[in-house]
């Protein structure tokens, strides 16, 4: 009897191990599956010498700007010295510093600026939909409902709109933000296990690992990080409510403990990026009012592929503006679904869909014209400039709330057929989406330093990361050195963020000298012949650096001056380091044994 049982026992093992065994082959046939559409979807991206887009010539010419400072020890990022005609800009200081960060480390291998930006682009079209998988399967235990939800992450009209079109890093941020709630829902299980503590080695380092992944959101790019917020916190604390973590004090004061590391980490970026806007024409300018961006309903649903711009209106659009097929059909039976379960009184685990089905609803409607009262009642999302960037947000969303209706769908053929419908149409509805319109001159990209227009153009729109003073940006061809108001000869050398210039004066006195530079508080240090320049010296003139009653010395003289973090910026990355050491400080405790005295 006893043989039996043990019999019956090992079979069970057995039979258990095999399982395991199945559903992790399911992951990884998903996951490779995922892998040959992400390189299907992406390789476009090496198009030699590069392809055309709207802002893809800016990038690389940040690019190049950022590795050469980068090279000169200038960090964090901030100053891009040869933009804005080689007055310099504060181009880092405001927006997206990770894509350049990432351009600059992959540099170090390839040597080549454009592959570095093809490599950026491709790797998002793999890494985003695994790491959605992996989320949607910690969240749903269901392989078909995960691999269904990445499927939709992937082709969704506005991923390949960011890349191939518009060449905006906001795909970098759509690509981090699986990664984080991958990383949280691997947390809130830890927390959720009664024998693992919080000063365990486990949960710590993965409380660390959340914290770093979320300032990295944080600084792939603003306005996303902007307008997902909201979305990621409702999402927080239906995750405690599910998990009943609020019943925990000790965890939900690690999850706040988190949340704010998070903030701390990317503060060296926010903190300067609000404080100091005034000191740019951001703070004032409206290139692109919100109010003429609104794409109509019909848009939304089919809008003809293009590589042209939004323009203000909808009559002369050039870019599409559609949610996608696909995303349409799981609106509507989600719609149905809802319907269904209301009738039956069937309300058991419909809060996730729920969720995501109402947050897509809430981000459509901003996208409507007819929601411009809370437009003009909640100033912060203006600075999107344009209501359909809110298409990035819905196709997260949307492939969110397909996956949990997936795993909520009780009738397996039903659900199959479904599934091939959406797997055919999402496919299908973006067939057009994955090329690329090749650069009409090659020989501007191979010389893009001298040949390209764009190399030392201010890379914004409306000029508008100059001073407020400016009138307009610097000219290329302007004099570098004026001496009281005249064009004196000079030799001036120069780096990034570093440079000097020689010249001869007939007599000792003092004088106003006036430097190419542009003008930003408290970030020069100069020196005149080896004695540095007080700062209540340095003053802004329309934009440019003026130099007020320098003493200058009869025969040569000699300015340089360096490019520091200002005041404001050394505070923030005090802080931001501090947080990062304390947490690496900790994790280093925790895995040095301590010897127990005899």
């Amino acid at each position: 009897m006893r043989s039996r049982n043990l019999g019956s026992l090992s079979s069970n093992m057995f039979l258990k191990k095999l399982i395991n065994k199945s559903v992790n082959y399911k992951t990884l046939f998903a996951v490779a599956i995922l892998v040959l559409l992400g390189i299907y979807t992406g390789k476009a991206s090496f198009t030699k010498p590069f392809f055309v887009s709207h802002d893809g010539d800016s990038h690389i010419a940040r690019s190049l700007e950022a590795i050469e400072a980068l090279s000169e020890g200038h960090f964090p990022l901030r100053w891009a010295g040869r933009l804005n005609g080689l007055c310099g800009a504060p181009i880092f200081n405001f927006f997206y510093p990770l894509f350049y960060y990432l351009v600059a480390l992959i540099n170090q291998v390839t040597n080549n600026v454009l592959l570095s930006l093809e490599i950026i682009f491709f790797a998002t079209f793999i890494i985003a939909p695994i790491f959605f998988f992996l989320w949607l399967l910690k969240e749903t235990s269901n392989c078909l409902a995960a691999f269904v939800g990445a499927l939709f992450y992937l082709f969704v009209p506005y991923r390949f709109l960011l890349v191939y079109v518009r060449s905006s890093p906001e795909f970098l941020a759509y690509t981090i933000l699986p990664i984080f709630l991958y990383q949280l829902s691997i947390l809130f299980s830890l927390l959720k296990k009664k024998k693992t503590s919080l000063k365990s080695k486990r949960i710590l380092f993965q409380g660390f690992f959340t914290s770093t992944i979320g300032g990295l959101l944080i600084i792939s790019h603003n306005l996303v990080v902007l307008v997902v917020a909201p979305i990621l916190l409702v999402w927080l604390f239906i995750k405690v409510y599910q998990e009943k973590t609020y019943k925990n004090r000790a965890a939900m004061g690690f999850l706040v403990i988190i949340g704010v590391s998070a903030l701390a980490i990317s503060a060296f970026f926010w903190g300067p990026m609000i404080l100091e806007q005034k000191y740019t024409k951001l703070a004032i300018a409206n290139v692109f009012p919100y109010y003429q961006h609104f794409p109509t309903v019909r848009q939304l649903i089919r809008s003809p592929w293009g590589r042209w711009y939004s323009v203000p209106g909808t009559k002369d659009d050039g870019m599409s503006f559609m949610v996608g097929y696909a995303q349409w059909l799981v609106i509507f039976i989600a719609t149905w679904f809802f319907c269904f379960r209301v009738l039956k009184k069937k309300f058991e685990n419909l809060l996730p869909v729920l969720f995501w089905y109402f947050a897509t609803g809430i981000y459509l409607f901003l996208m409507w014209e007819r929601s411009i009262p809370i437009w003009e009642l909640i100033e912060p999302i203006q600075r999107i400039q344009f209501p359909w960037r809110l298409l990035g947000v819905t196709g997260f969303t949307i492939a969110a709330m397909t996956g949990f209706l997936i795993k909520s769908l009780k009738l397996n053929k039903l659900k199959w057929f479904l599934v091939i419908v959406i797997f055919f149409l999402a496919i299908y509805g973006n067939r057009n989406h994955l090329g690329v319109v090749r650069v009409d001159d090659p020989l501007l990209y191979q010389d893009f330093h001298n040949k390209h227009h764009l190399r030392y153009h201010s890379t914004t729109v409306g000029n508008d990361i100059i001073s407020p003073q400016a009138e307009e940006a610097c000219d290329f061809y302007q004099p570098f050195l004026k001496i009281d108001g005249q064009i004196f000869p000079n030799k001036p050398e120069r780096g990034n963020t570093f440079g000097l210039v020689y010249f001869d004066w007939p007599k000792e006195e003092s004088a106003d000298v006036d430097l190419k530079l542009a003008y930003f508080p408290d970030i020069y240090r100069i020196d005149l012949n080896g004695k540095e320049v007080g700062k209540n010296k340095i003053l802004n003139n329309q934009g440019q650096l003026k130099l007020s009653s320098l003493s200058l010395k009869e025969g040569e003289n000699k300015i340089s001056w360096q490019i520091v973090q200002s005041s404001k910026q050394k505070f923030f990355n005090y802080f931001s380091l501090a947080f990062f050491t304390a947490w690496s400080g900790l994790l280093v405790i925790k895995h040095v044994p301590i010897k127990k005295k005899k």
